[in-house]
């Protein structure tokens, strides 16, 4: 089911609820997302955290150990740290 035909199918069940219906049911829902909000908002940042961390693992794997580049560079430009 694609998301057009799930969003149609979704507006024609809504127009078929009373009005009283409809009412309470964007009132219940109102308040089931804001009640909810600041749970939501604290998985998502441990989520987002451990996506960060891994991401950060698979890097490491794939480039390597780059402290060696910058040292290099300043040696080529005649910079040894001694000065």
């Amino acid at each position: 089911m694609t998301g057009l035909s799930l969003s149609r199918l979704a507006g024609a069940a809504w127009r078929r609820l009373p009005r009283v219906e409809r009412q309470l049911a964007a009132r219940q829902t109102q308040e089931l997302g804001v009640s909810s909000m600041a749970f939501v908002t604290v998985i998502m940042s441990f989520v987002g955290v451990i996506m960060v961390l891994q991401a950060a693992t698979q890097a490491q794997r794939i480039v390597g150990d780059l402290g060696g580049i910058g040292q290099s560079q300043f040696r080529h430009q005649g910079w040894t740290g001694d000065d």
